[in-house]
């Protein structure tokens, strides 16, 4: 069960391990590196790899591509695929990286899966003890509430944004400066 909750990290890393060494191009005559321009197969999944009403990609999927691009000096070029379709066009060779499918035995035979997990991660909503209005069972609870959120976390408040849209939440923001 844990190999299908880490499915998305696993098959990133695998294909970052597998496409990193030959992505980093020599620099060329200037000192600036080129960058590498990788397809990726896009299917809208709620909340993995989504648009926006604007027509912005977002979703976890956009988050570690944003990261990885940074230290592979990747550009990124979407082909817009439905769910049904992902994984083979991946198999074809449609595009260099997917994301948005859970771990199969049987898929063993296309994807370098690792053998350890990377980690979880984590986001959690806290309320106060006495305040019995909040179940964690009923999402529709927070609906008319505030949630203090740290101003300088921009991803993390984004995210947020997609989680309480995705829900059909109706909650307030309050922007709060951490102060080391």
């Amino acid at each position: 069960m844990k190999k299908k909750s880490c499915a998305i990290t696993l098959i990133i890393i695998s294909l970052l391990l597998i496409f990193g060494a030959a992505s980093v191009p020599a620099a060329p005559s200037g000192g600036q590196e080129e960058s590498r321009v990788v397809t990726v197969g896009f299917a809208e999944i709620p909340g993995i790899s989504q648009k926006g009403k604007d027509g912005r990609r977002t979703g976890l999927l956009m988050d570690y591509l944003h990261e990885i691009g940074q230290y592979n000096n990747w550009d990124y070029r979407y082909i817009d695929v439905g769910a049904e379709e992902l994984v083979d066009g991946f198999i074809n060779g449609d595009y260099d990286l997917m994301g948005g499918t859970f771990y199969s035995s049987e898929f063993e035979k296309y994807f370098a899966y690792p053998k350890y997990s990377m980690g979880t991660g984590r986001a959690t909503l806290f309320c106060r003890n006495n305040d019995k209005s909040i179940k964690s069972y009923e999402l529709s609870t927070l609906n008319g509430k505030t949630i203090g959120v740290y101003e300088r976390a921009a991803d993390k408040v984004r995210r947020l944004k997609d989680f309480l849209e995705l829900n059909k939440l109706d909650c307030g923001l309050s922007t709060i400066r951490l102060r080391i």
